[in-house]
């Protein structure tokens, strides 16, 4: 058996996860720590084991990782995300990958939402350039056709 530093870096050990929502449940479960003690490899499956009478608890299905697929920190793809960004955004850090857990965890955590789409919707451009006075006119030419709309008389 072959204890892991981190589920984050389960390719390092040559396998990947066969079931990628196994590693969420892992990263729930341990975030950051060392989990040294408690996950193993043993042949095609990762034990987890737990306490001081090192009861296995449960065991995750593994397949051995591709060269073409290789993730240096372990995340679990998504349609939304690049995997691309994610390699490249890795690949600028790659002289401190491994040293630290937390560290590391923290790098996944930013590659995997840089590739994300952007939420930020680009204001429209102003038409004008005395736009406060027709803005006032738009809004009370507006509240006073909606009162007109729903019955008001003035």
């Amino acid at each position: 058996m072959l204890s892991i530093k981190n589920p984050i870096y389960i390719e390092n050990y040559g396998y990947t996860f066969n079931n990628p929502h196994d590693f969420s449940y892992l990263e729930a479960s341990y975030g950051s720590k060392d989990t040294s003690k408690s996950l193993f490899i043993n042949g095609s499956a990762l034990d987890e084991y737990v306490g001081a009478a090192h009861a296995l608890i449960k065991s995750y299905q593994l397949k051995p990782a591709t060269k073409e697929a290789y993730k240096p920190l372990y995340y679990q793809s998504s349609v939304i995300i690049d995997d691309n960004k994610v390699k490249a955004y890795l690949y600028n850090y790659r002289d401190t990958l491994g040293k630290n857990i937390d560290q590391d965890y923290r790098l996944i955590k930013l590659a995997v939402n840089s590739a994300k789409p952007s939420t930020l919707l680009t204001p429209d451009p102003r038409t004008g350039s005395n736009t406060g006075f027709s803005e006032m006119l738009n809004f009370w030419s507006g509240y006073s056709m909606s009162g007109l709309f729903n019955g008001n008389k003035w």
